[in-house]
């Protein structure tokens, strides 16, 4: 995930740091009594939020097209199955920028299937420039102008590609939740692959473990390159709808990124273009609503020393690894 690094004046801040969305009186907004500790304006502010706004102005913005999405079905659905009608609506962005940028969609002639993986994530690595790189890459409607990805969006292209080509496909999230990959299937072996775009490297899995209860692949690179390019070893993996938690949880913490960097021209374009409020808590929501069961990987003693190890090999690659 991208950091901060240029700098709002205050008075830009004051200008985009508008009042918290007030409660509002229209039934359709479910306003239940707190149960426990009351909610912190904080907390009313993201709930409010969600219900009336996001999906309806900030979704469409970052998708770049207006989506055919049922609301509903993400507020009040069931969990597990919350995060199916945005990743559908954002389907066809997806689409669309397969075609403009010519990804590739199919082994060719001969090509094996790690061949055609292989030659996936080095089209899309080809078009993501480390000069480029910017937070504001996670989203279709930024990426359709000049090809640019994170590793985010570029794992949503991949896991589109794969899957309607007919790989068994997941998505992979390593590191503490600050990468994106895709897993997929050799439709002749069966053998599993780890496919990241934003390193350029594609490389096979030895094992399947469990982490939180959630299903996770084992990886062992054996090149000195690939070792440096890829920390990680052990991946959790979810269904690749569930990878729209990323979509969200990657608008970060505005209200303490601006506290932080003030002048931050990312950060004003996205409250400024895309409307996003900055009282809102998109991490903490994301993962509650979309993808719930990451709060299990989290917990979960192996993520823990999994994360820590992976997270000392990031220092040591030098600037190797793009995450």
């Amino acid at each position: 995930m991208e950091k901060f690094v240029d700098k709002p004046s205050q008075e830009t801040i004051k200008d985009t740091q508008t009042e918290a969305i007030r409660p509002s009186s229209d039934p359709q907004i479910s306003q239940p009594e707190p149960e426990g500790e009351p909610k912190s304006e904080e907390e009313r502010t993201t709930e409010l939020f969600f219900n009336k706004v996001f999906f309806q102005q900030v979704w469409p913005k970052l998708l770049g097209r207006n989506p055919d999405l049922d609301v509903s079905s993400v507020l009040n659905g069931e969990p597990s199955k919350a995060a199916t009608a945005p990743w559908e609506s954002m389907a066809p962005a997806l689409d669309a920028y397969v075609q403009k940028f010519n990804v590739p969609t199919a082994p060719g002639e001969g090509e094996d299937d790690e061949r055609f993986f292989d030659r996936l994530v080095q089209h899309l690595y080809a078009l993501n420039p480390s000069s480029e790189a910017s937070k504001l890459n996670s989203w279709p409607s930024v990426a359709m102008k000049n090809g640019v990805t994170d590793c985010f969006l570029g794992a949503q292209v991949m896991g589109r590609v794969l899957q309607q080509s007919g790989y068994e496909v997941t998505f992979g999230t390593p590191g503490p939740l600050s990468h994106a990959v895709i897993f997929a299937k050799d439709k002749k072996s069966g053998t599993a692959f780890y496919i990241d775009s934003a390193n350029g490297v594609v490389t096979p899995v030895v094992s399947e473990e469990t982490i939180g209860g959630v299903k996770a692949f084992r990886i062992d690179p054996t090149s000195d390159d690939a070792r440096t390019r890829i920390p990680f070893r052990l991946v959790p993996v979810l269904p690749l709808q569930e990878s729209v938690r990323s979509s969200v949880m990657n608008l970060g913490n505005p209200k303490t990124e601006i506290k932080y960097d003030p002048t931050n021209p990312q950060l004003l374009k996205l409250v400024h273009d895309f409307e996003i409020e900055p009282q809102v808590q998109y991490g903490n929501w994301s993962v509650q609503h979309l993808s719930p069961i990451v709060e299990n990987i989290l917990n979960d003693p192996a993520w823990k020393t999994e994360a820590n190890e992976s997270g000392q090999r990031i220092k040591e690659s030098r600037g190797k690894f793009s995450g």
